[in-house]
């Protein structure tokens, strides 16, 4: 018994479901292109019916600039607390623990121009981050603190 796929003379022939490269019939291709072109118009329309085509992107540098204003104890500050400080930095603030720990307490922030860098300019920068000092000598410093 012969099956419809063979001819006569013995020869089969393979049925193919297209006969082109592609997977899909011309048809097939062509609903599937007007379908995806609807969606992407309905995204587009949607998008400008919530407003972000109209509003655009956030700029960063228009957002306004926050300062965060501290102040430290000069006597009590580790080295890692100080080098918060603007234009003070590690070398700096290890500097003044240093400073600190070998002429004691600070007793007025004029002496920190003894250290090596820092001058007028950069101590007034120091002035209103720094808690005021007392008026007497009679500071305590803790020891324990790294």
């Amino acid at each position: 018994m012969k099956s419809n796929d063979e001819q006569g003379d013995g020869d089969v022939r393979e049925t193919r479901p297209s006969d082109g490269p592609f997977l899909m019939r011309p048809t097939d291709q062509l609903t599937l292109f007007c379908v995806l072109l609807m969606g992407a118009v309905a995204i587009s329309v949607y998008t400008v019916y919530l407003g972000l085509g109209t509003t655009g992107l956030v700029a960063i540098e228009q957002a306004p600039r926050r300062t965060f204003e501290f102040q430290i104890d000069i006597n009590n500050a580790t080295w890692t607390e100080i080098a918060l400080l603007p234009n003070i930095g590690e070398t700096y603030a290890r500097a003044i623990v240093e400073f600190r720990e070998s002429n004691g307490p600070i007793e007025d922030l004029e002496t920190l121009v003894q250290i090596d860098g820092i001058s007028e300019k950069k101590l007034y920068q120091l002035r209103r981050f720094t808690i005021p000092l007392p008026e007497d000598a009679a500071l305590v410093v803790d020891k324990n603190r790294p």
